[in-house]
């Protein structure tokens, strides 16, 4: 993993801005795959939130599909 304490701002949907504590480079596994990515390092996160992920993470992992009662979530291309 490489870190930079380098802040950014991030605008929220609501208006309001936050300040992130850094960036970093973390190698990850998600349903058994292993996946790099370009991360936000954040000071607190909401509580029971380990991780949020944005569209690039979906894009390594070959997408996401989320069943009709939104209780289950695959990643990669299934049909």
């Amino acid at each position: 993993m490489s870190y930079s304490q380098k802040p950014i701002e991030i605008s929220c949907v609501g208006g309001n801005v936050i300040k992130s504590s850094g960036l970093a480079t973390v190698s990850i596994l998600v349903a058994g795959q292993r996946i790099r990515l370009e991360t936000i390092v954040m000071d607190r996160m909401i509580n029971g939130v380990d991780c949020v992920f944005g569209m690039d993470a979906f894009k390594e992992l070959g997408g996401v599909q989320i069943d009709g009662s939104g209780k289950t979530v695959s990643f990669g291309n299934r049909k």
